[in-house]
């Protein structure tokens, strides 16, 4: 029997992405599979590819080396000026990584920084 509620509250560990978060958005991703409609369904996939491969795995360290720290700037903390900044870098090389796998899908998101820090990126359309 499908519980709706759990399959929200599995979902809702990804945020941290651990590794235990994110088996928890996989199995509430699964469980929510054959009620999504297919867009949906294809969203959710891109989301977690452009965050969790293409940002976190990929795009944080080029960050951190490229920008964060060769201009002295805080890994959170970053006021509107670095936040700005960051956020153009970061939109631009995700979209370089993601091309050879992913063609323009990145090009249809925006990444931002909503808490000012390189821990997270939010992906959204």
């Amino acid at each position: 029997l499908f519980d709706k509620q759990l399959a929200y509250r599995l979902a809702s560990y990804g945020g941290w992405n651990t590794a235990g978060n994110s088996l928890g958005f996989a199995l509430a991703q699964g469980l929510l599979h054959k009620q999504l409609p297919p867009e949906a369904r294809e969203n959710l996939l891109n989301v977690r590819y452009l965050d969790d491969w293409a940002y976190q795995a990929n795009v944080r360290m080029q960050t951190y080396q490229q920008l964060i720290w060769p201009n002295y700037w805080p890994n959170s903390g970053l006021n509107e000026e670095q936040r700005t900044a960051a956020e153009e870098f970061i939109t631009r090389e995700i979209n370089k990584v993601s091309k050879p796998y992913m063609g323009n899908t990145a090009e249809e998101y925006k990444f931002t920084l909503p808490w000012s820090r390189m821990f997270e990126v939010k992906v959204e359309r």
